[in-house]
């Protein structure tokens, strides 16, 4: 596996409330290359379930969720190599 895929570029969304998270992980997102990794922060409570929702509806994968201190989660996601058909 190339040390390429294993490295993430880090989203830190603390701070930020419902609906500003998802719509700035869906931007970001957006520039991923296939197989990109994008690592979230994020301390908002509605986030696992709207990243969960969004990874669903998208080719990006929710890879992993860990629930951290002081009520911030992290969250992996990665690029599909392949576009999902609707």
């Amino acid at each position: 596996m190339s040390h390429a895929l294993l490295e993430a570029t880090l989203l830190d969304l603390r701070g930020m409330l419902n609906p500003e998270p998802v719509l700035s992980l869906a931007e970001a997102a957006g520039r991923l290359q296939p197989g990109g990794r994008l690592e979230v922060l994020s301390d908002d409570p509605c986030a696992v379930g709207d990243f969960v929702r969004w990874s669903a509806s998208t080719d990006v994968a929710l890879e992993s969720i860990d629930y951290e201190r002081e009520g911030v989660t992290r969250f992996v996601f990665v690029r599909r190599n392949h576009q999902r058909v609707a």
